[in-house]
């Protein structure tokens, strides 16, 4: 997914970003295992966007967000102060894997 960083929020979701990998690590770890992922990713792209990344459990489908976790409760809040979705629509140039060349 590609978000758009509002306005003078650059600062603010960089911060977040900061305290989802240092102090709320352990739990978001946790919060991706209960959503079947075994990564998910955000990089921010020029200072502008943020494009979000994720890889599930092989056979599975993401599972939405435990939103009785304070912690994605506040990641759900931030998100939506910080950046706006620019597209539902996601289309992948590529993806390659040497594991699939077997």
């Amino acid at each position: 997914m590609l978000w758009k960083i509002k306005p003078n929020k650059r600062v603010a979701w960089e911060e977040w970003c900061k305290l989802v990998m240092t102090i709320h690590k352990k739990e978001a770890i946790e919060t991706i295992i209960e959503e079947d992922l075994i990564r998910e990713s955000c990089f921010i792209i020029g200072g502008e966007y943020v494009l979000y990344m994720h890889e599930t459990v092989e056979g599975k489908e993401k599972k939405p967000a435990n939103m009785s976790r304070e912690l994605n409760k506040k990641h759900f809040e931030v998100l939506h102060d910080c950046l706006e979705r620019v597209s539902n629509v996601t289309l992948i140039g590529y993806d390659l894997k040497a594991q699939d060349n077997k």
